[in-house]
Formats: structure tokens, sequence, C-alpha cells
């Protein structure tokens, strides 16, 4: 991993949403001969964009999570519980 663009906010928050992503690459790659995860940041205008490859199966998360709120239920295919608190913070934050 080289050097990533700042992200600014709650530095907690976004190191949570760092380490969920990571993790769940992790528990991707788990079973692959040749594990590769690659962290890509990339600053345009006002914003920063980060992207977190693997090459892993979506085989070793399970089918889907859902997570129930106050008035609705969020259904994720194909992501864990660590992703669905990541997209949260992300948003949280002003990003997609």
């Amino acid at each position: 991993m080289g050097s990533l663009p700042h992200a600014t906010g709650d530095e907690d928050l976004i190191a949570e949403a760092f380490t969920n992503f990571i993790v769940t690459a992790i528990e991707r790659t788990v079973s692959v001969q040749s594990p590769g995860i690659e962290v890509i940041g990339q600053q345009e205008a006002d914003r920063v964009h980060y992207l977190i490859c693997d090459n892993g199966s979506d085989a070793q998360l399970g089918e889907q999570t859902s997570v129930v709120l106050e008035d609705r239920v969020e259904t994720f295919p194909g992501a864990t519980l660590d992703v669905w608190f990541a997209y949260r913070i992300i948003e949280r934050h002003g990003g997609k």
C-alpha cells in the first residue's frame, strides 16, 4: 500500500470504516491460494475516493446481511455487518 490522500472527519469512525473493509477483504481471501488486497486513494476536486480491492470470493461471506433499523430493514446481499457499519460511517461523513 502506497500513500493515501488524507480523509477529513471523525478519525476514529474513519479508522473503523477502513478496518471493517480491510477485515472483510481478508475474510474474502482466506481460501485463495495467492491472496491479494489493494488499497487505492485518489483526490478529485473536493472529494477523496478510496477503493479496497481483493481477489477473494463472496462465498466466504454468506448470503446476505439484514439490519433492522427503527423504521425499516436494510438488506445487503453478500455483505457482512462490518461492511454495513462502514457504509453507514461513510454516509455520515457525506460520502458514497
